[in-house]
């Protein structure tokens, strides 16, 4: 058995690179601002993102990957709500 995994997954020494603490930050902002609507998609926080906090909007999806990875490790790490977030 792995000793380094916890048995339910979450880590809670869980330190995220400063620029994923900005971009938690703003998730958690769009999540509290839209409250009434939860869960949200991954797609619908990154477009509250493009609108709100002028994250870059392009061809590639490497934007867009990048905040749902960030809000999936999170939500994963016990960061995030599992109620408030889903996969897709």
């Amino acid at each position: 058995m792995n000793e380094t995994r916890n048995p339910l997954g979450y880590l809670h020494d869980w330190k995220p690179y400063r620029k994923s603490q900005v971009m938690l930050g703003q998730v958690k902002c769009i999540l509290d601002e839209y409250a009434a609507y939860l869960p949200l998609t991954c797609r619908q926080i990154y477009y509250r993102m493009i609108g709100e906090f002028g994250h870059p909007k392009g061809s590639s999806s490497s934007a867009a990957s990048t905040t749902c990875l960030s809000t999936l490790d999170a939500r994963g790490r016990s960061r995030l709500s599992t109620s408030a977030t889903t996969g897709s």
